[in-house]
């Protein structure tokens, strides 16, 4: 190859890197003005359904291999018909590839104050996040798909100052719109949670220290925005249940596995149907008779029978049980046994 046509060469892979990088910087801009776009719309958008909201201008960068948006002071508040509820956060910070502007990282740790009415009673709480990471996924709607969200160090605490801790907190979820899924309307969740502290004021029975909680299931139905009460029941009318494939506790010496199905009944109280593996049920019954929940009598009825159902784990352990559980008319029965009152819960 001669040096002319070499010369030749470089000077157009030159001018055809040059062309890349100008052209990949015109595509960055546009998609970057699209997101302060997207971002005054949505805002216009639930100014316009009645939300009182409050943000800072979106500071937008990034260039050249992330799209980033950073909002200062975050402020929402529901209108009368969608709860009255009111968020008020810290500085959110969200960034996404370019070539898939449609999967957002995001992160906000710091204070976030909650407010609204729960049983008619007005409450303020505020979560001190250590760490607050997450994920969203839009779909070409820009209507959400999936969510992520991992905490670490959280701290909530209402203006009485009774106060819960928590380790570390997972979700999972993924939404599923029958106008564009084969599925139901319907979310499917994974949640864990580890290290959960309770208040020091009226420790439970089975002590303040929940080591783990953990959930995965679907949720089937879709809950209209309003009010609790309102939004529940019409969950409800519509046949709305929560299935859950898997519920994992290990609180004290309370150790179980289930799986079952729930519902609201007609009083809007839970009614549900599972079937648990349970070990360390007589200690558990113990606690709930030193608590006075369950009277001594009951206790020893429930010990015997239980005790006669439990079996050791083939790979040895504590003496285990497999029973159904069952909430309905106001108790939690185990197998045959009426063990405990539920409270009722007022939604309004």
């Amino acid at each position: 190859m001669h040096r002319g046509d070499m010369r030749r060469l470089t000077t157009a892979g030159l001018l055809g890197l040059l062309l890349v990088v100008v052209g990949y910087s015109i595509y960055w801009y546009f998609a970057a003005q699209a997101l302060e776009e997207g971002i005054t719309r949505w805002v216009a958008e639930r100014r316009a359904e009645g939300y009182r909201i409050s943000v800072a201008e979106p500071l937008i960068g990034g260039f050249p291999f992330r799209l980033t948006a950073e909002i200062e002071a975050p402020f929402i508040e529901a209108p009368p018909e969608e709860g009255a509820w009111r968020w008020q956060g810290p500085r959110i910070a969200g960034s996404a590839a370019p070539w898939n502007p449609l999967r957002i990282d995001l992160t906000m740790p710091g204070r976030h104050a909650l407010s609204g009415a729960i049983a008619g009673q007005a409450l303020t709480l505020y979560a001190d996040a250590g760490g607050a990471d997450g994920q969203v996924e839009l779909d070409r709607a820009g209507r959400l798909k999936a969510v992520e969200l991992v905490l670490a160090d959280l701290a909530i605490a209402d203006e009485a100052g009774d106060r819960i801790t928590i380790e570390a907190a997972d979700l999972a979820a993924t939404l599923h719109d029958s106008a564009s899924d084969d599925r139901e309307n319907s979310i499917d969740f994974d949640f864990s949670l580890a290290g959960l502290v309770l208040p020091a004021d009226n420790p439970p029975p089975l002590g303040r220290e929940i080591d783990r909680i953990e959930a995965e299931g679907t949720l089937v139905g879709t809950i209209p925005p309003g009010p609790p009460a309102q939004a529940l029941g019409a969950w409800r009318d519509a046949g709305g249940t929560l299935e859950a494939r898997r519920l994992e506790i290990a609180w004290g010496p309370l150790t179980l596995a289930a799986n079952g199905t729930f519902a609201l009944d007609q009083a809007m109280q839970p009614v549900g149907a599972m079937t648990a593996t349970v070990s360390g049920h007589g200690e558990t019954i113990d606690a709930l008779v030193a608590a006075d929940i369950i009277r001594p009598r009951d206790g020893s009825i429930a010990q015997l029978i239980l005790a006669a159902m439990s079996q050791p784990p083939e790979n040895g352990g504590r003496p285990e049980i497999r029973v159904p559980l069952t909430a309905q008319d106001g108790y939690l029965s185990v197998g045959p046994v009426r063990l405990i009152p539920l409270p009722p819960i007022r939604w309004e």
